[in-house]
């Protein structure tokens, strides 16, 4: 089943009034962030999720989803920080720098411009 464009319009709409209203509540953003994944903005999703990381610093699943929606090496850092130092704030730090760092790679170096992942994980271009 194809979701609508107003469909996704709509529910865009209610997920971020879901978000605004109570920040603090992480299926809110699991389901913003999976939306937009279905709508093919993986991009958007990460943005979302990471926030997502910053509110709800405690909560596992917004953590799990956040590694689902991260590039391997995002995922692999993700996973690592969260595991040995329980420290959110620390694993939001190296998330920031490992995309900073990825800004400084040539787009034909990139394992993600340009690119998203299937549901099969692998990746295909969304030209």
């Amino acid at each position: 089943m194809a979701l609508e464009v107003s469909d996704i319009k709509e529910a865009r709409w209610l997920l971020k009034s879901v978000t605004q209203t109570n920040p603090t509540e992480p299926r809110g953003w699991i389901a913003a962030a999976s939306l937009e994944e279905m709508a093919g903005k993986i991009w958007v999703a990460r943005e979302l999720i990471g926030k997502g990381c910053e509110l709800c610093p405690k909560n596992e699943d917004v953590w799990l989803e956040a590694c689902r929606l991260a590039s391997p090496v995002e995922a692999k850092m993700l996973s690592y920080v969260r595991k040995m130092h329980k420290n959110a704030d620390m694993a939001i730090r190296i998330v920031e720098v490992v995309k900073e760092s990825s800004k400084n790679v040539a787009p034909d170096q990139s394992t993600d411009r340009g690119l998203v992942r299937d549901r099969n994980y692998r990746l295909v271009n969304v030209d």
